[in-house]
Order: structure tokens, then sequence, then C-alpha cells
């Protein structure tokens, strides 16, 4: 008896957590979770080295998290290592978080790159809207991780190619290769 209960409880659990996570699986599951100003601006800041600003066809996994409706200039580019949440407070519907971010440098324009290492902080400020928490401020450069600025720029390099234009190749070439520096 005690191992039919067992069982049963075994086929039970599976079947009970795919109905109660079914929700939630999905490519942008933030949308369906009510986050705490903390979480919404640690989600942003993964979303945002990960490279998800560096082009407009992405910019519909950053919107659920800010209140402006499209993504502002993309220049400068600050290479970034790391984040860290140093503080959030609340008081009713506003909040206030603080992310400290290890710079690695700047890309000013595609052919430009400027290696830095320094920190740098930033305060989000954010709104609760209908229950959801918004980053309303700032709206700063893109601060993205090597890897994804490497790849964007070789699109860039791809392009061009298409296009048959060579005049800032060797620029980008060499962008590309400082980034592949800072990969190693």
């Amino acid at each position: 008896m005690r191992q039919l209960k067992l069982s049963l409880r075994m086929m039970f659990l599976p079947t009970l957590y795919v109905f109660l996570l079914f929700p939630l699986i999905g490519a942008n599951c933030t949308e369906k979770l009510l986050l705490g100003p903390g979480q919404v601006v640690a989600e942003y800041c993964r979303r945002e080295l990960a490279g998800v600003r560096l082009s407009g066809s992405t910019w519909e996994h950053m919107a659920p998290l800010v209140i402006w409706k499209h993504e502002p200039t993309t220049e400068p580019i600050v290479i970034v290592s790391a984040f860290r949440l140093k503080s959030v407070s609340q008081r009713g519907d506003k909040a206030v978080a603080t992310v400290e971010f290890d710079v690695l440098g700047q890309l000013d324009t595609p052919e430009h790159l400027t290696l830095k290492r320094k920190s740098e902080v930033a305060q989000f400020q954010l709104l609760r809207r209908r229950g959801k928490w918004k980053i309303f401020d700032p709206d700063f450069p893109p601060h993205v991780t090597p890897a994804p600025l490497r790849k964007h720029i070789q699109g860039l390099v791809e392009a061009d190619k298409r296009a048959g234009l060579i005049d800032r190749k060797d620029t980008l070439s060499k962008v590309i290769r400082q980034l592949d520096a800072l990969l190693k």
C-alpha cells in the first residue's frame, strides 16, 4: 500500500509541476511575473550585457522593463565585464536601484574603440504602473559585454561586404581584434 501511494505521488507531482509552471514557460516570462524593482533592474542589466539593445529588432525584449517606447541612440556603447546591484530603495510607487558596472572601454563609433578600465555607478529610477515596476531613468547608452559586441561588429563587416562597401573594413577588423583581446 505504501508503495502504491509513493507511486501515485511520483506520477502526480510531475503533472502538477507542468500545470503550475506551463504559464511561465516562454521567451519572455518576465512579462507574466510581477517582479520587484531590484529584479526588474537586474533583468534589464542581464539583457543589456547580452547585447539586446544593439539592434532595434530585439527591442521587444527590453520594452516590458522600461517606460520609453523605442530604443534611444546606440552610440556610444559602453563595454563592460559585469554589473552588481548595490542597493534598492522603495517608497510607495517609486524606487531607486543603484548598479555598479565594471567598464572595460567604450565604442564611440563602430570604427573607434577606446579601452579604459573603470567602475561606473548608475542609479535606475523606477515607477510602479498597473502593479508592474518599470524603469524610467536613466536613458543611457547600451552597456554590453565584449562577445555580443564582437558579433554585432562582425555583422556590420558582413553587411558592408554584401553591399560592396570596403572603406571601413580595416577599421572594423581592428575593433574586432581589440574585442578578441578582451575575450581572452
